[in-house]
């Protein structure tokens, strides 16, 4: 197995995985060594920030994602940002096995399937995952920590095509959930093969066919597109924002938003399309796993990093409109995300920014 992305999740993934190979971008500091060491800390139970559990340590090998490696890659995980999986992928493509099984461990799953290219006989997965986590900062050279800040859980399934429309990437909206030139997957057979080895790495894993696969994937767009924005703008943990009664409020629009987008292009198969009360249940239950985690996109904020804001709510908001329906919470979040990233960028300056109401 090849993890593509050392950010929390690829690290999280390979340190339960230390038999697999971890691949960064040529360049990375870390790949002057060929082998990284690996720590997880875990959150007690019931603790949102506080004292942790005996920490994972392993060692994985290393090797860049583009340029001189040419081992053949049988199983791909790309942990990587919605917006770079792409271009990550390219740089390895030409690695992949004719029968690769690819495994998209990210967000924004429903917007990148346009940009994807695999060979003829690959199977491309989607794990959408609960768990949470967070990377500390460097401490000491050749040693990578992660928060495991919430034990959540992972389903895997292959991915089918949305009923109606078409046209994904972050940044032109759509998003039929399928790769150019790539079969679509009926048997469970490489989903099975990726759970069990995630589940035998600890990290466990359920197996879902395509139609439950594309309902979740409706599903796990309610919790990024509401607890990522405002972890990130109001300066907050996960459990922060349904305390809040505007983060309720919020929470409601969001939901109410990707459900009727959803409603308009259901999920592939005979696959009921999620109600707004379905995907707040959703959000609740992420919340409460992952009380202690600092999002994704709190982190890349704080760090003056681009987020992934055009792949959540920019891409719901873009597909309301290419349905002929709209998503004003979602809209307004993302162009909020935008100005906050601007002034980040700008000033370098942290606390909490006002979220206006929709």
């Amino acid at each position: 197995m090849h993890i593509l992305g050392g950010g929390a999740l690829g690290t999280l993934w390979a340190a339960h995985c230390p038999a697999a190979t971890l691949l960064l971008r040529e360049g990375t500091t870390a790949l002057q060594a060929s082998r990284l060491r690996l720590r997880v800390h875990r959150l007690r139970a019931g603790e949102a920030a506080g004292p942790v559990d005996e920490a994972l340590e392993a060692c994985v090998r290393l090797e860049p994602s583009s340029g001189s490696a040419t081992t053949p890659i049988g199983t791909l995980v790309i942990a990587t940002k919605a917006y770079g999986a792409a271009a990550a992928l390219e740089g390895v493509r030409s690695r992949l096995q004719s029968d690769a099984v690819v495994v998209l461990l990210c967000n924004g799953a429903l917007s990148l399937a346009d940009s994807l290219q695999l060979p003829a006989g690959g199977a491309l997965l989607v794990a959408t995952t609960t768990h949470g986590a967070w990377l500390h900062p460097p401490r000491q050279e050749g040693l990578r920590e992660v928060q495991h800040a919430g034990r959540g859980t992972t389903w895997v399934g292959p991915l089918l095509p949305l009923r109606a429309g078409g046209g994904g990437g972050g940044g032109g909206g759509g998003g039929a959930a399928r790769v150019a030139g790539v079969p679509e997957v009926t048997s469970s057979s490489s989903a099975e093969l990726a759970a069990a080895r995630f589940a035998a790495a600890g990290l466990g894993a359920v197996v879902e066919g395509g139609g439950q696969t594309s309902r979740r994937l409706w599903e796990k767009p309610s919790p990024t597109p509401v607890l990522n924005p405002l972890t990130a703008l109001w300066n907050v943990r996960n459990g922060e924002v349904l305390r809040r009664p505007d983060g309720r409020r919020i929470a409601a629009d969001v939901c109410a938003e990707i459900a009727q987008v959803c409603a308009a292009a259901p999920p592939a198969a005979a696959t009921p399309s999620p109600s707004a009360r379905e995907l707040e249940a959703f959000v609740e239950d992420c919340a409460s796993e992952n009380a202690g985690n600092w999002s994704s996109m709190h982190q890349d904020l704080h760090h003056g990093r681009r987020t992934e804001v055009e792949h959540l709510n920019g891409w719901v908001a873009r597909r309301a409109r290419e349905l002929g329906t709209r998503a004003e919470a979602n809209d307004a979040l993302a162009e909020q995300m935008r100005r906050a990233e601007a002034a980040k960028g700008q000033t370098g300056g942290g606390g909490e920014w006002r979220v206006e109401r929709t």
